[in-house]
């Protein structure tokens, strides 16, 4: 999928099979689109991406929050925390469906993206929670096929490859604007969670387990990993320098580095 995909854009690329929840939801927006088309009712499909914010269903934020907390020196991310999904407040998840609520006529048969208008790599968003808390957090980068336990507090199940959602034409057609900035509703959610700990009463299907001497040994043994790889294979990347010419004098001819 493209990123900042449109809602006019291709359903399925073809390239990656279709999770079986997604093929559902996709069967779902079909029958409801293609009946609003036939005038059986009116019908409008909002596309929610990661929602976040005070009470939300999962707390995303929770898995920086309490590894500050407990006074944490580091913390693994996927991939060095490369990926990127859309998100959205739950505000302004709620300030799209109101829009479509007050254009009836416009929005019906149509799909609509929600998504923040700011969105983050999983890095920068962990590092916003934690700088919002004050804390010094280092983040350290292992494979996600080794990181199950991270990938897993860190993303939606179908969080990858990258998700990233266009959200133009509910401002367009709609007139939507976010009631809140991504930054504004980060510190929401963060001070939200702050005041409302994490229970396993609360949330019986969270799945940080915060294991930290795990953690530190999967820290140690990819470090070791690494050093061994580099001792086996070693790859110097070559010198690369700028493709424009850099002459040293007036001259029309090539430059000392032949460009």
């Amino acid at each position: 999928m493209a990123l900042n995909a449109r809602e006019d854009g291709p359903l399925s690329d073809g390239t990656e099979p279709v999770p079986r929840f997604a093929g559902l939801i996709r069967a779902a927006e079909r029958a409801v689109l293609d009946r609003a088309a036939a005038g059986a009712f009116r019908g409008t499909v909002i596309r929610y991406p990661a929602i976040y914010g005070p009470r939300n269903l999962v707390p995303w934020e929770w898995s920086v929050i309490r590894r500050v907390q407990d006074c944490r020196a580091r913390m693994i991310l996927p991939d060095n925390g490369l990926w990127i999904i859309s998100r959205s407040a739950g505000r302004n998840a709620a300030e799209l469906v109101l829009r479509a609520v007050d254009h009836p006529e416009i929005a019906n048969g149509q799909a609509y993206n929600a998504g923040d208008d700011d969105q983050f790599t999983v890095r920068q968003w962990a590092e916003a929670v934690a700088q919002i808390m004050g804390g010094d957090l280092e983040f350290v980068g292992i494979p996600s096929e080794l990181a199950g336990s991270a990938l897993v507090e860190l993303l939606p199940p179908t969080g990858r490859p990258h998700i990233l959602l266009d959200n133009t034409k509910a401002k367009r057609e709609l007139g939507y604007r976010e009631v809140v900035s991504a930054r504004d509703a980060m510190i929401e959610a963060v001070e939200w969670l702050m005041a409302h700990p994490v229970t396993p009463e609360d949330y019986p299907l969270y799945p940080a387990r915060f294991d930290y001497a795990a953690e530190d040994r999967l820290i140690e043994a990819y470090a070791q990993a690494v050093a061994w790889v580099r001792d086996q294979a070693p790859d110097e990347a070559p010198d690369v320098r700028h493709p424009m010419p850099h002459p040293k004098t007036v001259s029309v001819g090539r430059d000392e580095g032949g460009r």
